[in-house]
């Protein structure tokens, strides 16, 4: 937005420069990394090193192996958010046929994840230059261990058919959470507030069903939501359209178990109310 007025037909160069300063690209990105120091904006630091494009601005993966990981700690203050600080453990790490002794730092909360020797992927990293010294900073990585193969070859006798004794797939329950729409139509929200009580004030349960309404003038394939607190079932929305078409084999097998998973006045939707989501839970595969 300009500082300054615009007229009925705006030049170029003030459209161009809403707040009175184009900034260059090599600018723009040196500010997205935290190379400048709000105080002082006109000074463009080497803090960060710029990220390298390929195509697209991307990480790469750096393949490291830990040389050092000492007790010394170190606090570092982001100079773009100079109200942020970050404590590093220091060490050192190497590049196979690259480069040795590269001092590094770890996040203090990670550095109980690795040890000296390890091989690990840094996954997200960057440079930085602290009291003239420039840093390799780890901020994710993962352990780099082969995987030894399974061997197949010896097949326990005894193990080999006890598949149909154990793991009956027929037992196996799967549950799914499902939210329910349409709860702010007409007297529903009366409903969800005496359920909410129900729940959250008396800690009684309350009871949910699923009904399929074929005679619905908007869709036979409708599947209504119904809840009971103790004075009666009542319907307080419905399955969302396109899952139905998963639910209705369920509910004709009689296969399904359905319940309250909770009930939440919601403040941050386009309607403030309350809203209710179900576990939906059925048996076998």
């Amino acid at each position: 937005m300009p500082l300054t007025p615009w007229g009925q037909t705006p030049d170029k160069e003030a459209f161009l420069n809403p707040c009175g300063i184009l900034l260059s690209n090599e600018y723009a990105v040196n500010l997205a990394v935290g190379n400048v120091d709000p105080r002082e904006s006109t000074t463009i630091r080497n803090t960060f090193a710029l990220p390298i494009k390929k195509g697209l601005w991307q990480p790469r993966d750096l393949a490291l192996t830990v040389s050092s990981l000492g007790q010394d700690n170190i606090e570092w203050t982001i100079p773009s958010f100079p109200v942020l600080t970050i404590e590093f453990v220091k060490g050192t790490v190497s590049i196979t046929g690259r480069r040795t002794g590269w001092p590094a730092l770890f996040q203090a909360d990670d550095s109980g994840r690795t040890k000296c020797g390890d091989e690990i992927i840094a996954q997200k990293w960057c440079n930085i230059v602290v009291e003239n010294i420039t840093y390799l900073v780890i901020w994710e990585f993962r352990r780099s261990e082969p995987v030894e193969p399974e061997d197949h070859s010896i097949v326990n006798a005894d193990d080999s058919d006890d598949s149909n004794e154990e793991n009956d797939s027929s037992e196996i329950e799967h549950t799914v959470p499902f939210k329910v729409l349409g709860t702010a139509y007409k007297g529903r929200q009366i409903i969800l507030k005496n359920a909410y009580e129900c729940l959250e004030n008396n800690k009684k349960d309350v009871q949910a069903q699923l009904q399929p309404e074929p005679e619905n003038d908007y869709d036979q394939n409708a599947i209504a939501v119904l809840i009971n607190c103790g004075s009666g079932w009542n319907k307080v929305g419905y399955i969302a359209k396109e899952l139905t078409s998963d639910i209705h084999p369920i509910i004709e097998r009689n296969n399904i178990k359905v319940t309250v998973a909770r009930i939440r006045f919601r403040v941050n939707y386009l309607l403030v109310g309350f809203y209710v989501t179900l576990n939906i839970t059925k048996k076998g595969p």
